[in-house]
């Protein structure tokens, strides 16, 4: 990852278009405040009317050139700077209730976000302070933590991007290979009770290959690989299990479905996760590298997911809260990291990266943050998840 540079390019960004008046949200609980209880919904309900009006897609220069894609990683960087929790963490998005305020999605977004500020020069104390929150809820018992009764697939997220916010380089090595250490043994733990199934199993009888959590298990396979490039014992049964699960739900034509509430919804996730668990089994050895035809089918679809985050009702329902939309992000996340590590040199690549580093652009805000989920995930994951696609971005047309 490179350093950060002066903010450069800022007059090649238009002014934002005038707004009617609006009334100011208030910002205190998600910025390090209290979590919004969930008795003010309606409330809660109230300041995303007045939020829509504010958050709008920005159009960007033609031309993507090294110094904006630079301004942008810095404009997000400090963004995130200015989010972090009283207790270390990182929050999620406009929720009207708590289901989502989890210690468990909290580590997973700390720890992205933690990536994100570990490789574009973030301030040593927030992420000290973020990395304890992440040890201390991350590594909890299932029992002790705050999780409102929700999913343990969020489990799944704290794991994994806890173990990728163990293995990066900021903790003094004593600590950080005790941690990746105790990480590693909670998934074997999990693994070793479940063989997977009970986080991945199918959600329809008789249609196996609809994954409940196939992205989440890939998610932890990253995590995995990545500790064991590092030199760190990952047992073997561990992976090959994940990889067994994400194997069953691929299809023959390189796609991982999931039975969403619309038929739209769950292609929308199906586009974004695709990437990540091709390349997951390819480097696994597991299938042949093909033509990337699921990357190039994220490039074909990329605009039209990103015309679902100007969508105020898209895939929104009283009980989904735009599960579809927080997507989005993890797609060019994923998209942007099969395309360095998997896409032949040359003129087609630098385009797809260029239109990818352009897309993304476009939706950055004049505050730096960028807004996918603008219900569930929110801010902090989608400017982590910006950043650290534009990271891969970089590194891909300077190869």
């Amino acid at each position: 990852m490179v350093a950060l540079l002066p903010l450069l390019g800022l007059l090649a960004w238009p002014a934002a278009a005038a707004t009617a008046p609006v009334p100011s949200p208030d910002w205190t609980w998600l910025l390090g405040g209290t979590p919004e209880p969930s008795a003010e919904g309606r409330l809660a309900g109230e300041r995303f009317a007045a939020m829509k009006h504010q958050v709008k897609r920005r159009p960007v220069e033609p031309e993507v050139t090294p110094e904006l894609v630079q301004t942008a990683i810095s404009r997000g960087v400090a963004y995130l700077q200015k989010t972090q929790r009283r207790d270390g963490s990182w929050g999620v998005g406009y929720v009207t209730g708590p289901a989502l305020d989890t210690d468990y999605v909290r580590v997973a977004v700390t720890g992205l976000v933690l990536d994100a500020l570990e490789h574009n020069g973030g301030e040593r104390g927030l992420i000290e302070r973020g990395h304890r929150f992440v040890v201390d809820r991350g590594l909890a018992d299932p029992d002790e933590v705050d999780t409102h009764g929700s999913n343990m697939n969020h489990r799944l997220y704290a794991l994994a991007y806890g173990l990728r916010a163990a293995l990066l380089p900021g903790a003094a090595e004593e600590d950080r290979k005790r941690n990746v250490q105790d990480f590693i043994f909670e998934i074997e733990r999990m693994v070793g009770r479940t063989g997977g199934t009970e986080y991945n199993r199918s959600i329809v009888p008789g249609t196996p290959r609809y994954s409940a959590a196939s992205f989440q298990l890939g998610m932890l396979v990253q995590s995995l690989q990545e500790a064991k490039r590092q030199g760190y014992k990952v047992p073997d049964f561990v992976l090959n299990s994940l990889l067994d699960e994400i194997q069953k739900s691929r299809g023959a034509d390189a796609t991982y479905p999931y039975r969403a509430r619309t038929a739209q919804e769950g292609s929308l996730d199906g586009i974004s996760r695709d990437p990540l668990l091709e390349t997951l089994l390819i480097e696994a050895g597991r299938i042949k590298p093909g033509d990337n035809k699921e990357l190039t089918r994220f490039s074909e679809n990329s605009k039209d997911l990103l015309k679902v985050l100007d969508d105020e009702e898209a895939f929104h329902h009283e009980d989904t809260h735009y599960w579809a939309k927080y997507y989005v992000l993890f797609g060019y996340l994923n998209a942007s990291e099969a395309l360095l590590k998997r896409f032949p040199d040359g003129d087609k690549r630098d385009a797809i990266a260029k239109k990818f580093a352009a897309e993304l652009l476009s939706i950055q805000q004049p505050d730096g943050r960028v807004v996918d989920s603008r219900w569930a995930a929110g801010p902090n994951y989608g400017t982590a998840s910006f950043i650290l696609a534009l990271n891969n971005l970089q590194k891909a047309l300077a190869q």
